[in-house]
């Protein structure tokens, strides 16, 4: 029973820092006696001078010193075990944390977590608390002494660092520069860096075509940007305003000629119409498939549909044109329509150019991108265009095409027209991938 009494003295010190219990009575016996008195609990000597102490007499520390002091009577044979936590690493100015600190009281083989009520955190400067900033003031590594209040101690580390930003990524003339994360274990804090936002392009003059020289479009003088004022425009004479055509004779093959004072040079040029049929190569480099002679009901001539206004994207005024010609292969792959918008497209012969500058789409798009034969004035052919196409096929090499291709003519919003060149029928649909072949007028 002595030694009951003494092991409920010691739980009692690890526990609490009350007085501990009175010792049992011993057993009745021919030499019974009176039990111990168990020990009082006992705090440890906490110093906020600079330094800390435990245990010995109270003579060992200055008057700042608090709490009773440690003996080996109290601590006896046991001793401390702790889990670290699991954030060890901090950056500078970043509250402490003791989150996943585990203490263990061991005595024996007896291992028993002890509350957190019941043990404290010290290091150099005196005792801690959760989100104490003072011990990451400074970098460098930190021993925290975990001391419970019969005056165990066991220690852990914690290494503070300072923060470590990523390069932030630089504002762009169309994003906003991001500032990097820290990148040391469990941060996560922001570079404090202020965003620049996105700035503007800032391009440098554009030098116009003339009659022998390609545009050279301006170019952002932002860093790294290169982004183009404009598309180029070829070298070419201008001969839209006052411009005098005699057009092709086709009965008699006749060419016809188109001349006017050209307003990039000043000279009056002219400018030939070479009488072609289908079948014959073009300027584009692909074959004509149509010829507007004014034979067999067709009309002699057709006018292209013109788009937009002055200083506009893609803008050209309307035109009158002989020749379809269609390129010398359908684009590779298929594409979807995927537009929902309705643009009031037309569906007549030279209507496909206009329809193509006003769509949003991947089959339109491709056309307009495309340069074969150094031509840039390629479009996705009307339905009536797309009809010529499909009538011609055989002379244009795409007698064995069994494919459906788009057109550019719209029948209510979501749906385009598009036909079999299988069977030749025309229907709408919107959902699905089909074939594109390009066609240009001139």
């Amino acid at each position: 029973m002595k030694k009951t009494a003494i092991l409920i003295g010691i739980l009692c010190i690890i526990f609490s820092a009350c007085e501990g219990p009175m010792g049992l009575d011993g057993e009745q016996g021919i030499q019974g006696e009176q039990g111990e008195q168990g020990q009082s609990g006992a705090t440890p000597w906490i110093c906020i001078d600079g330094f800390w102490h435990i245990g010995g007499t109270p003579n060992e520390c200055n008057e700042n010193c608090t709490g009773i002091p440690a003996t080996p009577e109290t601590i006896g044979q046991s001793q401390l075990s702790i889990t670290e936590p699991t954030r060890t690493t901090y950056c500078k100015d970043i509250a402490f944390n003791n989150a996943g600190l585990i203490v263990n009281f061991i005595f024996g083989n007896i291992l028993i977590p002890i509350p957190a009520a019941n043990y404290v955190l010290v290091w150099n400067e005196g005792l801690l608390a959760n989100g104490s900033t003072d011990i990451t003031a400074e970098t460098g590594t930190k021993t925290i002494y975990v001391v419970d209040f019969a005056g165990r101690i066991a220690e852990f580390e914690i290494t503070v660092l300072e923060h470590d930003y990523p390069t932030i990524i630089p504002a762009t003339c169309t994003t906003d520069s991001e500032p990097g994360t820290c990148i040391n274990e469990s941060c996560g804090l922001m570079d404090p860096t202020p965003v620049v936002p996105a700035f503007e392009h800032a391009f440098s003059p554009t030098i116009p075509a003339t009659c022998n020289e390609d545009s050279i479009p301006g170019t952002c003088t932002h860093e790294g940007c290169g982004e183009k004022a404009a598309p180029i425009v070829l070298a070419h004479h201008d001969i839209i305003n006052g411009i005098i055509i005699t057009p092709p004779d086709f009965a008699t093959l006749t060419a016809g000629v188109a001349s006017g004072i050209c307003s990039i040079c000043g000279v009056d040029r002219e400018q030939p119409y070479t009488i072609r049929a289908i079948g014959d190569v073009g300027p584009g480099g692909g074959r004509i498939f149509y010829v507007a002679d004014g034979l067999d009901g067709r009309t002699h001539g057709f006018t292209v549909q013109g788009y937009g206004a002055p200083g506009d994207t893609g803008y050209f005024v309307s035109y009158t044109a002989y020749y379809l010609e269609a390129a010398p292969e359908n684009f590779a792959g298929d594409y979807q329509w995927s537009t929902s918008e309705y643009v009031a497209t037309l569906n007549g012969i030279g209507a496909g150019r206009r329809n193509t500058a006003l769509m949003n789409a991947p089959a339109a798009s491709v056309c307009l991108n495309y340069n074969g034969g150094g031509k840039s004035d390629w479009f996705l052919p009307s339905m009536e265009e797309l009809n010529e196409l499909y009538l011609s096929k055989d002379n244009v090499g795409m007698g064995s095409e069994w494919r459906v291709f788009w057109s550019s003519s719209q029948y209510i919003s979501y749906y385009v027209w598009n036909q079999n060149f299988s069977t030749g029928a025309q229907y709408y649909d919107w959902d699905v991938e089909v074939s594109v072949r390009a066609v240009r007028a001139f």
